[in-house]
């Protein structure tokens, strides 16, 4: 088993930016500027989470997906993750067959995976099932993220699902500070989770109250996150029970700050606030 993140750490903790930090980005640019500001990787978001979010299917432009190529012909290794699939009452899993390859192409080792509005947990987990044999043709491990305001709310939920869908090899959970924190799901729950079922993190901060509605916490989650140290998340908690060797993905978009901070300042900013938040655990 994995050592945990409070023992001596022999393998160098790498970061990846993903792209929710820079999302008016495109895959090439958000690429250049992980290099340029000292991430290890980056995650590129090929499909929409949701109607009128942005993202960049690459897979259906070959212009902007020669650009992505020629980026990481000397990063080989640079692109994590491609992003993101949603598991829909509509779901047909051919659907993602090329978005799936475009991210081996890109030399992605993981997809994210979030539940849509599926009302019955059997059906979705069917619909994962389905998913994560078509992501293991592709190479990729398909991590389920759990969050609030979906079927799949917090992490034990995540872990059920798995289970229902006869615990696929290839499966995993992706936790978000902010989701664990606006879940309520505890950290015992997450120190309880086996290490084999965890890929990489997602990583920001959020204010301490969590918010009345669902409404305003997944407006703070998609609009307002803040810099690792800036609010009231239990960071170091949650990185006290992060297996040694995942690559922690920062996911901090502000949709004022970020901007008028400009992309390069900001994803420096991001990156150091996590730097500091891992050498913390140390002392």
């Amino acid at each position: 088993m994995d050592t945990p993140h409070d023992s001596p750490n022999k393998l160098r903790q790498r970061y990846s930016l993903a792209h929710l930090t820079a999302l008016p980005l495109p895959p090439h640019a958000l690429i250049d500027l992980a290099i340029a500001t000292g991430y290890d990787h980056v995650g590129v978001r090929l499909l929409a989470p949701a109607p009128g979010i942005a993202a960049y299917p690459l897979m259906d432009s070959p212009l902007m997906l020669k650009e992505v190529l020629a980026r990481i012909a000397d990063h080989p290794q640079v692109v994590w993750d491609v992003e993101v699939v949603r598991l829909t009452p509509d779901f047909q899993v051919n659907a993602f067959e090329s978005a799936m390859a475009c991210g081996q192409a890109l030399g992605a080792r993981a997809v994210l995976v979030a539940a849509g509005p599926v009302e019955n947990p059997l059906e979705l987990a069917q619909y994962f099932s389905e998913f994560c044999e078509l992501a293991e043709k592709w190479g990729l491990t398909a991590n389920l993220e759990f969050m609030p305001w979906t079927p799949v709310p917090d992490l034990l939920t995540a872990h059920a699902l798995i289970k229902n869908a006869g615990y696929p090899a290839n499966a995993r959970i992706l936790a978000d500070p902010i989701h664990v924190e606006r879940s309520q799901t505890a950290l015992k729950d997450w120190a309880n989770l086996p290490a084999s079922l965890i890929d990489y993190v997602q990583f920001c901060d959020a204010p301490a109250s969590v918010p009345d509605t669902l409404e305003e916490i997944l407006r703070q989650a998609r609009y307002e996150r803040l810099l690792p140290g800036e609010g009231g998340i239990d960071l170091l908690g949650f990185l006290r029970h992060l297996p040694a060797g995942r690559p922690i993905a920062v996911e901090c978009w502000h949709h004022l700050r970020t901007p008028a901070m400009g992309f390069d300042a900001w994803a420096r900013q991001a990156l150091q606030a996590t730097q500091n938040m891992v050498q913390a655990l140390s002392h």
